[in-house]
């Protein structure tokens, strides 16, 4: 499997994830023109959640949930208020999570961590 295919994978496996948790899955792979895309927006009760999803077969380079930078982190945050101004009657609350997908000789660990 490619690295798109299997990154589109991880975020169809991250959205059941969420769904099944009262997530409601508003985007997927939302572009904010230069500022960058968001992987998941998704809403659970007033919140507005806007997800970063990370795949990885193996944790020989570390946990999935270490590729995401703070640079990365600003990026999201940029992207979340681009949304958030382009939807302005959506929740207030705000948070950005990342969702760490691990599959591994068959296995597979998904968690999830909220940033802010």
């Amino acid at each position: 499997m490619d690295k798109i295919s299997f990154g589109f994978r991880g975020e169809e496996i991250a959205a059941e994830f969420l769904a099944k948790q009262g997530y409601l899955i508003l985007e997927r792979n939302w572009r904010a023109g230069k500022v960058g895309e968001i992987d998941l927006v998704a809403q659970k009760d007033n919140t507005l959640i806007f997800v970063e999803v990370k795949t990885r077969k193996s944790a020989a380079y570390g946990q999935p949930v270490e590729a995401v930078t703070p640079a990365k982190l600003a990026h999201l945050e940029k992207a979340a208020w681009a949304y958030k101004k382009q939807h302005p009657n959506s929740p207030k609350k705000m948070l950005i999570e990342v969702v760490s997908i691990l599959e591994n000789d068959g296995k597979r660990e998904i968690k999830k961590y909220q940033i802010y």
